[in-house]
């Protein structure tokens, strides 16, 4: 479930892009990428790769980063993550995992990725 859709926004197409991009994590590493047997453990499974939203990002959500959620500040290394997966996924899917700005579905769809295929 997209950060946007757990703190009740709305639900749109760029939520959707999180989902296809969780579900192409997954076939990258043959694992889901956000494992937790509660939303919290999801949410902190996020954070821990995403790094801590800030305020602009998770507006509401710095009293929540201060109870207890040891998780650095900076993002994980896409590629770092995903060694098999070449730089142009490596792009593509940074793009759909991400916290704001998140790659539309037009744009998915002619990312140079595809166009290894």
């Amino acid at each position: 479930m997209a950060p946007e859709v757990m703190k009740q926004s709305e639900n749109t197409f760029a939520s959707d892009i999180w989902s296809v991009g969780c579900i192409f994590a997954e076939m990258c590493k043959q694992e889901p990428l956000f494992v937790g047997s509660t939303p919290w453990e999801v949410v902190k499974r996020i954070f821990s790769l995403l790094g801590k939203p800030d305020e602009r990002i998770w507006p509401g959500g710095t009293p929540l980063m201060e109870t207890g959620f040891l998780i650095e500040d900076n993002p994980k290394n896409f590629a770092e993550l995903f060694p098999n997966l070449e730089a142009a996924g490596v792009d593509l899917l940074s793009k759909m995992v991400c916290y704001t700005d998140r790659i539309t579905v037009y744009d998915a769809l002619n990312h140079p990725y595809f166009e290894e295929r």
